[in-house]
């Protein structure tokens, strides 16, 4: 009797879990407990003719960079690539996205996925308050 008809993955689910444990073990050892990243990406100035981003930032300043902030498991450097070559992107991003800006958020990396979390809100609050036009997912 097939339990699992249908099914991608042509192991056992014991075996798909030890896979599983392994990859966790894996990046724990590589990139250590803290892996996620919060990062900020410098966007376009004609983003501001974007009209979701315009009700998202109706204060913006024109002299300050439209930023926006984002949170991954990955390194900012592999996020932004995937970003611009549409894999998981932000339309925002890949359409007005220019370039990384580390020295925003180099300080804030490594950390936990909830203190990551936490932390792209209030950079993105913080910015938005000081000024800039952000985008934020």
């Amino acid at each position: 009797m097939n339990l699992m008809p249908n099914r991608a993955w042509p192991y056992s689910r014991k075996a798909h879990n030890n896979l599983l444990r392994l990859h966790n073990d894996f990046i724990f050892t590589i990139m250590g407990p803290y892996h996620h990243n919060v990062y900020v990406v410098e966007l376009d100035p004609s983003v501001r003719d974007n009209l979701r981003f315009v009700k998202a930032n109706p204060n913006c300043s024109t002299k300050l960079p439209c930023l926006y902030i984002g949170l991954t498991g990955l390194t900012p450097e592999e996020r932004f690539a995937r970003h611009k070559a549409g894999v998981q992107d932000s339309y925002i991003v890949k359409r007005y996205g220019l370039r990384l800006l580390p020295e925003m958020y180099e300080y804030l990396n490594p950390m936990p996925y909830e203190a990551a979390a936490e932390m792209e809100v209030e950079l993105a609050e913080d910015l938005r308050a000081a000024g800039h036009g952000v985008w934020q997912n």
